[in-house]
């Protein structure tokens, strides 16, 4: 009996290739990492997105931060912790990070904002360092996802053609548009919050600046950004 269409294989030049860190092929923690280490040994990053968030970021499972800081020390607002379906031992194609919506604007608290066109073209630059290598990205989609609608897990597979469809999909949801490319290879790093419903999530979705591209190409390209 012939396989499912979803049960075949793909070409092996549709797929993704595994890519060790050019800088870190040894997998030695960056300093800063080592240090913050020492406090928990499940922090694994860095996030900064500037006026808005500096935090360390944790990875166990999808559950133990939820009620948890960055210490692993009780507290309600829990903490910036990654899904635990990320594997570091390659660089990662997908960073998904996860945090509470909170009122004060803490944690993701402040994601809604960026469905403002201009909030969203001033705060788009943002880091995230894992305990390899240290990344710069840019912010190039914003939503509210219905989760039966959108599977952001598909973000994870090694197709080229699935992800890039996946890709294209999440750009075409966007409160805004922004013309800065994203390509299937490219590496993702995408910020999830809740919205109050258990249907919805609150994402914005960011790419890692390429090599060779600058802070100012992007910022240029920024300025083009513009509402749905």
């Amino acid at each position: 009996m012939l396989p499912l269409p979803e049960e075949t294989t793909a070409p092996v030049s549709n797929m993704l290739p595994a890519v060790q860190y050019p800088d870190n092929p040894m997998l030695i923690y960056t300093e800063p990492i080592r240090k913050l280490k020492r406090t928990n040994e499940d922090i694994v990053g860095w996030l900064a997105v500037p006026e808005l968030l500096e935090t360390p970021v944790v990875l166990r499972d999808n559950s133990y931060y939820l009620r948890r800081d960055y210490q692993g020390r009780r507290n309600t607002n829990g903490c910036i912790f990654m899904d635990e379906n990320v594997n570091l031992r390659t660089r990662p194609y997908l960073l998904m990070l996860f945090g509470h919506n909170m009122k004060t604007e803490e944690m993701f608290g402040f994601l809604h904002r960026y469905s403002d066109y201009q909030y969203f073209r001033k705060h788009a630059l943002m880091d995230f360092n894992t305990q390899y290598e240290d990344g710069k990205y840019v912010a190039v989609a914003t939503a509210n996802v219905e989760i039966n609608q959108v599977n952001l897990y598909t973000l994870y597979t090694t197709s080229k053609t699935e992800r890039q469809r996946m890709i294209d999909r999440l750009l075409s949801l966007s409160e805004v548009v922004c013309p800065v490319e994203v390509k299937a290879d490219d590496q993702l790093l995408v910020l999830v919050t809740c919205t109050g419903s258990d249907h919805y999530r609150r994402i914005v979705i960011a790419r890692r600046l390429r090599d060779g591209e600058t802070e100012a190409e992007i910022q240029k390209q920024l300025a083009n950004v513009y509402p749905r």
